[in-house]
């Protein structure tokens, strides 16, 4: 599928289970490409870019979630930023040019836990310059209130823009 220009988010998941997105291309929303509120969910081979909220998206929970090979870019409130997670498996993506972080993990009324990042490339992401977001959010990965989060075997690109100039994150 391609879903792009909606006035909110492309798909909005609410409290949902088993579910599945793949080879699909969302962008150019004004919420996020993927808004999450559920369970047990794949999201494979997508491309989520230049949506006003995130590439993908949960306030509320997102559990027992695998999200593989993924290509998410140019996202105003970052690549992946989710609220009261667990039990993810993210591997293989390629998060470029987040306008804050790549990851951003933030724990509530549950702590984020036992979540793994595998072999992903984090390109170019963070604060831009003239942007009105919170300076905290000018890195790569954001976590608080977190436990239990492994990050192996990463590449992280920061400091150079396209052809190796100064900026870009």
């Amino acid at each position: 599928c391609k879903i792009m220009n909606f006035s909110g988010d492309g798909i909005h998941l609410e409290r949902i289970w088993a579910f599945t997105v793949k080879d699909s291309t969302l962008g150019c929303n004004q919420g996020s490409g993927i808004s999450i509120k559920g369970w047990d969910g794949w999201i494979t081979n997508c491309i989520m870019y230049s949506n006003r909220g995130a590439g993908i998206y949960a306030d509320d929970i997102c559990a027992a979630v695998t999200m593989t090979g993924n290509r998410i870019e140019w996202n105003r409130m970052g690549g992946i930023n989710l609220a009261n997670s667990s039990l993810l498996n993210v591997t293989g993506n390629y998060i470029d040019r987040s306008y804050g972080p790549a990851v951003k993990l933030v724990g509530g009324w549950i702590i984020c836990n036992n979540i793994t990042f595998t072999g992903n490339i984090f390109n170019r992401n963070g604060r831009y310059e003239g942007d009105s977001i919170n300076e905290a959010d000018d890195c790569q990965v954001y976590l608080e209130n977190c436990n239990n989060i492994t990050m192996t075997g990463n590449t992280f690109l920061v400091g150079k823009d396209d052809f190796g100039e100064a900026g870009g994150g």
